[in-house]
């Protein structure tokens, strides 16, 4: 005899659990599997969103710190760049002050002239001159000088003594006179020389 063709015969399931109804484990439904499923899928969701907006946020806290301290050294700097403009306005300030002293002590200094040293230079005369000063005066800022030299050139080189002096602008021949005497020939002179600081300029 054959078995071949014949259908496979499984044995019937035997429930062997003697346990009441009332006592035996509810099986947990569809729906219930499908909320605890959405509930971690959501919690996991959230988790993830936390993270990820923790992480820009913690940036952005840190760069925003940056930006307020960059801010606050931007403003230190300017302040003190402002105190320095200041400070070089009050030293320019200062200096043209200065300058203007300085400028009002040099005139006041060209006003009062050394006498010494200029009374000096005009007594000097031309070397191998022979003759003599006359008289010197004085009018304002102008020095007047008369006198009388041997030659007519140590006229023109006493004019170019006192001209290369640090006190005169200019020096004036205003007369040379031809005179024969005792001595001999003889040139009398007149020369004006002004002051510098003052005067004809």
């Amino acid at each position: 005899m054959t078995t071949q063709g014949l259908p496979e015969r499984r044995p019937k399931r035997i429930d062997l659990n003697l346990l009441p109804p009332e006592y035996l484990p509810k099986k947990a439904s569809k729906l219930t599997i499908g909320l605890v499923i959405a509930v971690v899928i959501l919690a996991c969701v959230t988790v993830l969103f936390l993270v990820v907006k923790q992480g820009p946020t913690s940036e952005n806290e840190d760069l925003t710190s940056q930006r307020d301290s960059l801010q606050t050294q931007l403003q230190q700097k300017t302040n003190l760049a402002n105190q320095c403009k200041q400070v070089q306005d009050d030293i320019d300030a200062c200096s043209a002050q200065l300058a203007s002293i300085e400028g009002d002590y040099q005139s006041f200094l060209n006003l009062t002239y050394p006498w010494s040293v200029i009374m000096a230079d005009v007594q000097q005369t031309p070397k191998g001159a022979g003759g003599a000063l006359g008289g010197i005066s004085q009018s304002g800022n102008t020095i007047s000088v008369d006198g009388e030299f041997t030659k007519e050139k140590y006229v023109y080189e006493y004019a170019v003594l006192l001209n290369e002096t640090a006190h005169f602008s200019q020096v004036f021949i205003n007369s040379i006179t031809s005179t024969s005497g005792e001595t001999g020939e003889a040139y009398r002179f007149d020369i004006e020389a002004v002051l510098k600081g003052g005067g004809e300029e």
